[in-house]
């Protein structure tokens, strides 16, 4: 029961964090609305975001680690 109690404060702390708040008046301006035309767009949006900018991260990272690689391999064939 106590394993419950913090799921649901960690999921209530997690909900109120700061990343998610600038979020929050474009979801209560659609409250209104039909979940179809107005909640399922600004859900697929987000979502799309977030695997563009995970995707692009990803290969950054791939592409930052590769050329530290080439350039340590240079410099140590400089010394």
């Amino acid at each position: 029961m106590l394993l419950i109690v913090l799921a649901y404060l960690g999921g209530t702390l997690t909900i109120l964090s700061p990343c998610i708040l600038f979020v929050l008046p474009f979801v209560f301006s659609r409250a209104d609305q039909p979940f179809v035309r107005s909640g399922l767009p600004l859900l697929a949006g987000m979502a799309i975001t977030f695997v563009a900018v995970a995707t692009l991260a990803a290969v950054g990272g791939g592409w930052v680690t590769q050329a530290a690689g080439l350039l340590s391999r240079c410099w140590a064939s400089l010394a």
